[in-house]
Parts: structure tokens; C-alpha cells; sequence
């Protein structure tokens, strides 16, 4: 959950920072190499499996500020990021948040 929000985090910097097309470029090839981690920790929390209810209920706690104040910044920068309509930036995304989703 840690590395997890850890690149969350990186992805909200990255897009927080695109305010014009170059700076989009700039922010979609950012975002591309993230979306390999997001892959890796996918496929670790495969192996691993599931945490039972009581430790994902532990990690939901410990974690609960962290990762709003991170979805927050994400949320806000992904609109913002979108109506620069950067086709670089919104194929970023599409290959991040496909990625994202595998991760359980």
C-alpha cells in the first residue's frame, strides 16, 4: 500500500505540473514510466494474494489520510490536465489507469 501511494503520489506531481501542451509532453512521459511500477506492484500483490480483513482494514486505516489527500490532488489535476486536450498526456493516463486497475 505504501509503494502503491508512494506512485500515486509521483503521478500527482507529474500532472499537477502540466499547465501548456510542452509541459503536458513533459508530464505524459513521466506518467509512461510509471505506468511499468504500477505493473510490478500489480503483479507482487498477485503473488501475494489478498491480505485478510482484518490487516486490509489496518492498512485502510493507516493509510486513509495519506491516500484521500493523494486521490484529491490526482482528481484535481486530471481535470485540469484533460482540458489541455494533449493527445500524449490523455493516452498517458488511458495506459495508467489500465494499469492502476489491476492492482487490487
Amino acid at each position: 500500500m505504501g509503494d502503491t501511494l508512494e506512485l500515486m503520489e509521483q503521478f500527482a506531481t507529474a500532472l499537477e505540473q502540466a499547465s501548456d501542451n510542452e509541459s503536458a509532453r513533459q508530464a505524459a512521459r513521466e506518467i509512461e514510466e510509471l505506468v511499468e511500477e504500477f505493473d510490478e506492484i500489480a503483479e507482487r500483490s498477485d503473488a501475494v494474494g489478498n491480505p485478510t480483513p482484518e490487516v486490509a482494514q489496518d492498512l485502510a486505516k493507516k493509510f486513509l489520510k495519506r491516500r484521500a489527500e493523494v486521490l484529491g490532488r490526482i482528481s484535481s489535476a486530471t481535470t485540469r490536465a484533460r482540458s489541455l486536450d494533449e493527445g500524449s498526456l490523455l493516452e498517458s493516463l488511458e495506459h495508467l489507469g489500465k494499469s492502476w486497475s489491476t492492482i487490487p
